[in-house]
């Protein structure tokens, strides 16, 4: 019978690489988990920038907020994405408690987005029913 030889280092760190590459598809949908979002609009009377409130009130607090990425999205707003969850509660939470920032930024969570799809050339005899997917 044929003896099995201890699995070296090198041997072992090839098999993890292979095994990264080689995931499975459920181990893939998960690790692409939607990022921790906030998105924040300026309030209705301000005419400032977000970025120009946020630097000047939360300079004062000298507050460490590590975000992952920041982008411009419509009507003046900014989404900002991290790592943790806890982050994202930890800037929601220096918002609220500042009446300077809580009056000229509002908050809100990224919605769910409800595709549509648009189906041409069908006979005019079939019925909503049929179009509903199981």
């Amino acid at each position: 019978m044929a003896r099995r030889l201890p699995l070296s280092k090198l041997h072992i760190s090839k098999r993890l690489q292979w095994a990264r590459y080689h995931m499975s598809y459920a181990a893939k949908l998960n690790s692409k988990r939607k990022k921790p979002t906030l998105l924040l609009y300026p309030s209705e009377e301000n005419d400032k920038e977000i970025e120009e409130i946020l630097t000047e009130e939360l300079k004062v607090d000298s507050t460490n907020l590590n975000f992952k990425n920041v982008r411009k999205i419509q009507n003046k707003g900014l989404a900002i994405v991290w790592d943790k969850r806890q982050q994202l509660e930890k800037l929601r939470e220096t918002i609220l408690s500042n009446d300077i920032l809580k009056k000229n930024i509002s908050l809100r969570l990224p919605g769910k987005r409800y595709a549509s799809l648009v189906i041409y050339d069908l006979p005019n005899d079939t019925t909503h029913e049929d179009m509903q997917i199981p």
